[in-house]
C-alpha cells in the first residue's frame, strides 16, 4: 500500500522540530522616530541574505521616505504598506 504525501501543515511541523525552537524579536523604543521600524528592515534584510524567507506583514512608514526605500527587495504581502495612520 502507497503511503500518502504529509500535508502542508504536518511539513511545517517537521521542519520547525528540525530547525529548533522559533524566535520572537520585540523591536521597543520611547518615542516615534528614534529607528525600529528602520532597525525592522536592517534585520530583515540581513536574515534574508542568510537564507531566510523574510515577507513584510504590515509596515507603518508614517510617510517617511528614507524607510520605504529601506523596504528594497523584501517581499511583502498584499497591502502590507502604509504611509500614514488613518484618523
Amino acid at each position: 500500500m502507497a503511503e500518502t504525501p504529509p500535508s502542508t501543515a504536518e511539513s511545517m511541523l517537521a521542519r520547525v522540530r528540525e530547525e529548533g525552537r522559533a524566535r520572537l524579536r520585540v523591536y521597543i523604543g520611547a518615542a516615534p522616530g528614534v529607528g525600529k521600524t528602520y532597525q525592522m528592515l536592517e534585520d530583515a534584510h540581513e536574515l534574508k541574505r542568510q537564507g531566510l524567507d523574510v515577507v513584510i506583514g504590515v509596515i507603518e512608514a508614517h510617510g517617511r521616505a528614507d524607510t520605504l526605500a529601506r523596504i528594497g527587495d523584501l517581499e511583502q504581502r498584499a497591502a502590507a504598506r502604509r504611509s500614514s495612520i488613518a484618523a
